[in-house]
């Protein structure tokens, strides 16, 4: 008996100047709040990164737990490439108290300790109601800029008093390198989170998101042209490299965006297999979706503390990956690499996302693919959006692991379809 597909159920120096630094720093963030205004009254711009608090819970009983997670996310484009950045917290201590033993920043999130990043201020203090990380990379450094997705910290609190509490961003700061004294255009948002069964509370959940900051100057921006050969240079395996020429636009595209990363020895490895994991990691960040925080693991054999947990728990949330049920428990398969079939379930999910699908003009296009197979809806229209090809004239491979070459040229082809609706 076939066994079930786990995606058919439905549905993570020198330091001169660094006073001087801060100060401009500080200072930026006033001017980037008029600036951001300013903005909103002109021309589109693309999608901001956002520096976002993600709470586990909206609403909880006095006494209840509850955590609120902080992230970086989504800095791409002219927006990714980021060196540094400052995040500083406020909340009303005595509406709730900081469980300091279950919480904390994250060691290191945004830059490579190679490169020994310059922290001005990593703070925790529950008694006055202060979290705050400042960090930047050295001074003339151009390795190690960030782009993409990075947790910065977890932390967790108890219900105290009142009706809720408000985490307020008093402080949220971006750094591009050549934009000096701008704190450079993002999304940031206040988080209310509201205690029930309270006689009398007028307090409500919130979400209140807005902008702060300028535009970065593009002209100024560190190459902000690099070809697909210049992008895929930096890695060492030239050769592999050489035998997927096909997939160099899509592989690029990915790395300029921070979705797709080398190895810690400087490969690429274009055709190795990607894992169920690192499928889902790359799907978030190739999305631009918002992360989720969850108290509770889903899947069995996905805990709480895995590398890609939040992650997979992001896509089950918005309906892209379920997982298998198997004797009353949910399995993700983490390290298990991803089939081709499996791929287009969840990218034809990713798809409609966006509002777009298509329909197959012939249903017998692949041989291997036969009527009745779990993807075949799935793969046959994957294939008449022109997202996906064959492995030969008539030959799908189904079964076969999905290749990060591959995955590459599907995700960038799905960003053009919804760039150009």
């Amino acid at each position: 008996m076939e066994r079930l597909p786990v995606d058919r159920l439905p549905p993570k120096r020198k330091r001169r100047g660094v006073m001087g630094c801060v100060l401009l720093l500080i200072w930026s963030f006033w001017v980037g709040q008029a600036a951001a205004q300013n903005t909103a009254k002109g021309a589109e711009v693309p999608p901001l990164g956002r520096v976002r608090l993600v709470a586990s819970d909206t609403t909880v009983a006095p006494g209840e737990r509850f955590e609120v997670s902080v992230w970086l996310e989504n800095f791409t484009g002219p927006f990714g490439g980021l060196e540094g950045f400052q995040v500083r917290l406020t909340y009303d201590p005595n509406s709730a108290k900081l469980i300091e033993s279950e919480s904390g920043w994250a060691t290191s999130a945004v830059f490579p300790e190679a490169v020994r990043p310059m922290t001005y201020a990593k703070r925790i203090d529950g008694q006055k109601g202060v979290l705050e990380w400042a960090q930047s990379l050295p001074p003339q450094e151009t390795h190690g800029l960030f782009s993409g997705y990075a947790k910065l910290g977890t932390f967790v609190f108890e219900a105290a008093s009142g009706d809720g509490v408000t985490f307020e961003q008093e402080k949220s700061i971006i750094i591009l390198p050549k934009n000096a004294g701008k704190n450079i255009l993002h999304e940031a948002n206040t988080l209310t989170i509201a205690y029930r069964g309270v006689d009398g509370s007028k307090t409500q959940p919130e979400d209140k998101r807005y902008r702060v900051g300028e535009q970065p100057k593009e002209q100024d921006r560190p190459h902000p042209s690099a070809t697909s050969t210049e992008v895929l240079g930096q890695f060492r395996d030239q050769d592999a490299l050489k035998r997927v020429s096909w997939a160099h636009d899509g592989l690029a595209k990915l790395v300029r965006r921070g979705v797709l990363r080398g190895t810690p020895d400087g490969d690429i490895r274009p055709n190795k297999a990607m894992t169920r994991a690192e499928f889902s990691v790359m799907m978030v960040k190739a999305l631009g979706l918002e992360m989720k925080q969850e108290k509770q693991a889903t899947f069995t054999d996905l805990p709480r503390g895995h590398w890609a947990f939040d992650y997979a728990e992001t896509a089950v949330a918005e309906g892209l990956i379920a997982g298998e049920e198997k004797d009353g428990k949910r399995h993700f398969a983490p390290d298990r690499p991803i089939t081709r079939a499996e791929m287009a379930a969840i990218m034809v999910k990713a798809l409609h996302r966006t509002g777009l699908s298509f329909h197959p003009a012939d249903e017998r296009v692949f041989g291997d693919v036969p009527d009745g197979f779990w993807a075949k809806p799935a793969i046959l229209e994957l294939h008449a959006s022109g997202m996906v090809q064959g492995k030969g004239a008539d030959r799908f491979a189904p079964l076969d692991p999905a290749t990060r070459a591959e995955l590459a040229v599907v995700m960038s082809r799905l960003s053009g379809l919804s760039e150009g609706r």
